[in-house]
């Protein structure tokens, strides 16, 4: 395996570990300041890297219809990355992982078919089939029926039978992830687009500085959140998701420079098995049978969209 796929593989695991120490930090820390941290300091970090290996001119002289793309993408990335936070704040990091990054190859495999002229074989829609069965799975469990009164059944009737349902915070969940993958589907056909008559470099930059402008002036103006009274324990795990984050930041890019974009995705893709793990390791998190076999058959899903791209 060379560079690239491993900086690839780093991405996954780094973006896992960012998502499982969020997870971590107290009420007080909310979403916003998460994202907010995050974008800025990977702003600087790939602001002293431009600078340190003389690509700084390729940013400034990037094509303006390229940044401007780069930047309407970087705004519905910035939400997404929003809203992706609020849905692991509030739900199973494991469920939130799988069901995000399993849609958003869904989504990007549909806008590359109608918007970039992608191929799609059989492959590709078996594998679309196993993602949205996957999910299915790992986000219902099996729950009674409610029982009719009286509780004692009549001569010859039947007891109510289980049934799968999903649970308010599921069917929240899930609309989170779906509206979080494509969001960052859009992001990814602008960013495809960008990338025609512009560097790495700058989509990077550019999508970092977005957000970093959007959450830091909603801090500015809003002086509740400002104020938020942090413990010393989320500094601590703040400063570990920043310097994950920005890890998988440097690694995302590394390895599209030095290897091929498909492998690329598909690498990364595998970051809701290293986040499973994390949270059963670290979070104590536990997924059911079905659960779990769910995350298998979407990860299987995307193994074999991204495979094929």
């Amino acid at each position: 395996m060379g560079t690239g796929e491993l900086a690839a593989l780093a991405d996954a695991v780094f973006w896992a570990g960012a998502g499982v120490t969020t997870k971590r930090l107290s009420a007080a820390v909310r979403p916003i300041h998460v994202s907010a941290l995050l974008a800025t300091v990977a702003t600087c970090a790939l602001i002293v890297i431009a600078l340190a290996t003389g690509h700084a001119d390729n940013v400034v002289q990037a094509p303006a219809l390229s940044v401007a793309l780069f930047a309407a993408g970087a705004v519905a990335g910035a939400a997404g990355m929003l809203l992706f936070f609020v849905a692991i704040s509030s739900g199973s990091v494991g469920a939130t992982f799988t069901t995000t990054s399993g849609l958003y190859i869904l989504f990007s495999m549909v806008a590359g078919v109608v918007f970039l002229g992608d191929d799609a074989g059989p492959s590709t829609y078996a594998g679309a089939v196993a993602i949205v069965a996957g999910i299915w799975l790992l986000n219902t469990r099996a729950a009674p029926a409610k029982q009719a009164i009286p509780i004692a059944p009549a001569v010859g009737e039947r007891r109510a039978g289980r049934r799968v349902h999903f649970s308010r915070a599921v069917i929240t969940s899930l609309s989170a992830g779906s509206l979080v993958a494509a969001l960052w589907a859009v992001d990814l056909i602008l960013s495809a687009k960008g990338l025609e008559e512009a560097d790495l470099l700058t989509n990077g930059l550019v999508h970092q500085v977005v957000p970093a402008v959007l959450f830091g002036s909603f801090l500015l103006l809003n002086r509740r959140a400002r104020r938020a009274q942090f413990q010393a324990r989320d500094l601590r795990m703040l400063a570990v998701a920043g310097t994950l984050y920005v890890c998988s930041t440097l690694s995302w890019n590394y390895a599209l420079a030095n290897t091929d974009a498909g492998i690329t995705a598909l690498l990364a893709s595998t970051s809701p098995v290293f986040a499973l793990v994390f949270a059963g390791v670290i979070l104590r998190e536990r997924l059911p049978r079905a659960s779990l076999a769910g995350a298998a058959l979407a990860f299987a899903g995307i193994v074999a969209v991204v495979g094929t791209r």
